[in-house]
């Protein structure tokens, strides 16, 4: 494979991890909710609290593996300002 195939394969793992793992904390935190307004016999409501608390907190995780990513692919050098030389 040439490197800018396995270039691509990267990438494409990298983007079908963040949709599985937000699809992953969705549909558990709904679940949850589900569950426990069975238990609770009440109405949906923790069912929708589930559901945005599984949004908010796949799009968290899906922000910060994006920050990391492009922190790993920007190098050493991307901490340094523009105007930041010492000589």
């Amino acid at each position: 494979m040439s490197k800018t195939g396995s270039k691509r394969s990267s990438d494409l793992m990298q983007a079908s991890d963040l949709g599985i793992r937000l699809a992953v904390m969705i549909a558990l935190c709904t679940y949850g909710g589900y569950w426990l307004d069975q238990w609770l016999d009440s109405l949906p409501l923790f069912l929708l609290l589930g559901a945005g608390l599984g949004l908010g907190g796949g799009m968290w995780s899906a922000v910060r593996s994006i920050n990391r990513l492009t922190r790993r692919r920007a190098g050493p050098s991307s901490d340094e300002e523009p105007g930041d030389d010492q000589s």
